[in-house]
């Protein structure tokens, strides 16, 4: 029965002209701009520089350690729901600091 979930999922990625009219718009835009606002500093500009996205991959790699070292025994009905909450929060931080940095983030659309 797993593979009933890849070939859905497959079929969720799948982005032909058939698929847009089965999929609505705004799960379309949450495949596609949720990634840009987890992993923001690929779209970050300080004056005209790039950040570039090797500071998005040491965020997170700073915050998956700390995250797995605090929970290390907790049962996973409890780290599940965490983890959720972990990444929105981190997020929200990661945009409030690149405000007060006075950085740009700027979504690249279609």
């Amino acid at each position: 029965m797993v593979w009933l979930g890849f070939i859905g999922m497959f079929l969720l990625v799948l982005r032909s002209e058939f698929m847009n009219n089965l999929i609505p718009p705004f799960i379309q835009n949450f495949f596609i701009f949720l990634p840009q606002m987890v992993f923001p500093f690929g779209a970050t500009y300080r004056g005209d520089t790039n950040i570039g996205n090797t500071a998005s991959y040491i965020t997170w790699l700073v915050v998956v350690i700390l995250f797995s070292i605090a929970c290390y025994r907790l049962k996973i009905k409890y780290i599940i729901p965490l983890a959720v909450l972990v990444i929105a929060g981190v997020t929200i931080l990661l945009h409030i600091f690149i405000n007060l940095m006075g950085w740009r983030f700027f979504i690249d659309s279609l």
